[in-house]
């Protein structure tokens, strides 16, 4: 006859049964730690901007890089923006988007930098240089810039970062 299970021994696999569902959360999360990179976060919000209609005031040049653009042409468009010309807000934010799909997020920090802080594409613009902060692993920028978006509910690009999302880069910034 077999003795019945007594409270020690309930205890003991009781602590066992904790003891092993504290390791899995630990693998998870450490699991999780590992994979998480500011290449993979950016490509988690990345949204590629739309250009609006064509207005009329486009300059020849603006048509250009516009016409590059919706072909997705960046080298082409930062080739052109190389070029003398009266650059507008529009201009910089192309030529800084295009910087970022190239791969240099630290031309495409310094472009959108020169988009006029009252402009049309004022929240455009900031919602690119948070992501390139965040590509250039500036983590500190990108989080008071997509903390600004997030508490903003009138911004565009407001639900793109989630609390979930700024506490990851938060966590990049132990890595």
């Amino acid at each position: 006859m077999s003795k019945p299970f007594g409270v020690r021994e309930i205890l003991r696999y009781g602590m066992a049964i904790v003891a092993v569902i504290i390791l899995i959360v630990a693998v998870i999360k450490t699991y999780q730690f590992l994979q998480l990179s500011a290449d993979g976060l950016y490509k988690e919000v990345f949204v590629h901007y739309e250009l609006p209609l064509s207005d009329d005031s486009s300059s020849a040049k603006m048509e250009i890089i516009e016409n590059l653009y919706r072909k997705k042409s960046f080298k082409a468009i930062i080739a052109e923006a190389k070029k003398p010309r009266v650059p507008d807000d529009k201009t910089f934010l192309l030529i800084g988007i295009s910087y970022l799909e190239t791969n240099d997020p630290f031309n495409a920090i310094a472009t959108f930098r020169q988009i006029k802080p009252g402009g049309n594409y004022k929240q455009e613009a900031q919602y690119y240089l948070s992501l390139a902060y965040l590509k250039n692993n500036d983590y500190d920028q990108a989080l008071g810039l997509m903390q600004q978006i997030k508490n903003n509910n009138s911004h565009p690009y407001h639900e793109h970062f989630s609390s979930s999302f700024l506490n990851k880069i938060k966590t990049l910034k132990w890595k």
